[in-house]
């Protein structure tokens, strides 16, 4: 999708090339995605470290849907270190990116399932932001960092 030109009846004091180069830059707007997508899952994993124990265990108890019920503590913990240090992954566009979004992924697609959503709209609101971010950690896995990152190319 390209931007469109404004339409301007006094373009004296404006460079109509400098506004058309922004626009045109594909590369600027997946830092703008990387760096929004990592500081959301960043912020969500910070208060699960913050809330101790009980609130990573509460997490771990997630990955009972696929038949692991032991040690919550441990993977409510994996969950939060792939959510803080993924989201930062994912805002460097480093060596772990791909690595980063892939896992992300993965926690969102647990997330929507442990909601257990009812695939309704009107239960969409339960579920909507894991979805979200389940399919942008998806195409940043497939897109790749990026020219604005750590690794640059793809």
């Amino acid at each position: 999708m390209e931007c469109e030109r404004p339409i301007l009846h006094h373009t004296k004091n404006m460079n109509l090339s400098s506004i058309s180069a922004f626009c045109s830059k594909p590369q600027t707007g997946l830092l703008i995605l990387r760096v929004a997508a990592g500081l959301t899952m960043l912020l969500h994993g910070i208060p699960k470290f913050i809330g101790g124990a009980e609130t990573l265990s509460g997490v771990g108890k997630a990955v009972a849907m696929y038949g692991i019920d032991f040690n919550p503590l441990f993977w409510g913990i994996l969950a939060a270190l792939t959510e803080t240090v993924g989201g930062v992954f994912i805002m460097l566009g480093g060596v772990c990116f791909r690595a980063a979004a892939f896992f992300l992924s993965f926690v969102m697609l647990t997330a929507i399932l442990f909601l257990k959503p009812e695939f309704s709209l009107a239960a969409f609101g339960g579920y909507a932001h894991p979805w979200m971010m389940l399919w942008v950690f998806v195409a940043l896995f497939f897109m790749g960092p990026g020219e604005y990152s750590l690794k640059r190319g793809k």
